[in-house]
C-alpha cells in the first residue's frame, strides 16, 4: 500500500465527514488563489501543516518530505519569473548582458515570484490535507454527490487501482533482476532498466485485460458500485470552516487585497 493511502485510512480525521474536509480544502485553496497576499499564503501553509501533523497525526518528517517534492519544481519555475528582461526598469538589483538582452533581477520580480511560490505551496498544502486524511473511496463518494460525471469517477477508480498493480509488477521485476546482479554495474543497470520498462508495459497490459474480463464476468456495465460509509454531519465544523475562511479573507484584505 502507498504510504499516502495508508495514512488516508489511518488518521485521527478519518471519521470526519469527507464532505466537510473536501469543502474546507476547496474553499481554502480558492481563497489562497484569489487573495493577492503572501501573508494569507503563509498562514494557509502553516495552518494546513499544523492540522495534518498535530491533529491528524501525520508524521512530521513524512509531511515535510512530501511538501519538498513540489517545492523543487516550484523553485525552478519561479527562477524563470524572477530572472527577467530588466531593460528600462528602475528597481534593478542585479543585471548582466547576454547577447542583445539585459537579464537581471528586480525587487518587483522577486516579490511577484515569491507571491506565486507561496500561493502554489498554499494550494498544494490544501490538497495534501485532503489526500492525507481522506481515502479515495470517500473522495469519489463526495464527487458523486456533487454530480460529477460517472465516466470521470470510473476512470479515477480504475487509474488508482492500476497504480498499485503497476507498482507491484515493477517491484517483482526489480527484485528478480537485482537477485541476479542486474544492477551491479552502470552499463548493466541501463540494460536492466530498459528490460524492466518493456516487460512492465506488456505485463501491465495483460493484467488490465484480465481485470476487465473479471469485472465483465461479474456483471460490470460501466459503473462500479461500492458500499459507502455513512458519516455524521457536524454543523459545528461547517461554522468553524466559515469562520476560518472569513478570517483568511479579512487577513488578505488587510495585507494585499484581491487579484
Amino acid at each position: 500500500m502507498i504510504t499516502i493511502d495508508r495514512y488516508a485510512y489511518c488518521n485521527r480525521l478519518k471519521q470526519t465527514n469527507p464532505m466537510e474536509k473536501f469543502i474546507f480544502s476547496l474553499l481554502t485553496s480558492g481563497v489562497c488563489l484569489v487573495m493577492n497576499s503572501m501573508t494569507v499564503s503563509v498562514v494557509v501553509v502553516i495552518m494546513m501543516g499544523c492540522i495534518s501533523v498535530l491533529y491528524a497525526r501525520i508524521p512530521t518528517k513524512f509531511y515535510i518530505k512530501l511538501l519538498s517534492l513540489p517545492l523543487i519544481f516550484l523553485i525552478i519555475s519561479v527562477l524563470t519569473i524572477i530572472i527577467t528582461n530588466v531593460a528600462g526598469h528602475k528597481d534593478v538589483l542585479f543585471s548582466m548582458d547576454i547577447f542583445y538582452l539585459q537579464l537581471g533581477i528586480t525587487s518587483s520580480s522577486i516579490r511577484y515570484g515569491m507571491s506565486l511560490l507561496l500561493k502554489a505551496l498554499g494550494v498544494v498544502s490544501c490538497q495534501y490535507f485532503l489526500s492525507l486524511t481522506t481515502s479515495i473511496n470517500d473522495i469519489i463518494s463526495v464527487l458523486k454527490r456533487l454530480r460529477m460525471p460517472v465516466l470521470i469517477l470510473e476512470l479515477m477508480s480504475l487509474i488508482y487501482r492500476f497504480i498499485f498493480v503497476l507498482m507491484k509488477i515493477a517491484n517483482e521485476i526489480y527484485v528478480s533482476q537485482d537477485s541476479r546482479m542486474g544492477y551491479a554495474r552502470l552499463k548493466r543497470r541501463f540494460i536492466s532498466m530498459g528490460q524492466l520498462i518493456s516487460v512492465l508495459f506488456v505485463r501491465t497490459f495483460k493484467r488490465s485485460k484480465d481485470l476487465y474480463m473479471a469485472m465483465e464476468s461479474r456483471g460490470y456495465n460501466g459503473e462500479l458500485r461500492v458500499l459507502e460509509e455513512e458519516y455524521p454531519v457536524s454543523v459545528k465544523n461547517y461554522i468553524l470552516i466559515a469562520c476560518v475562511e472569513l478570517l483568511l479573507i479579512l487577513l488578505g484584505s488587510l495585507y494585499g487585497g484581491m487579484l
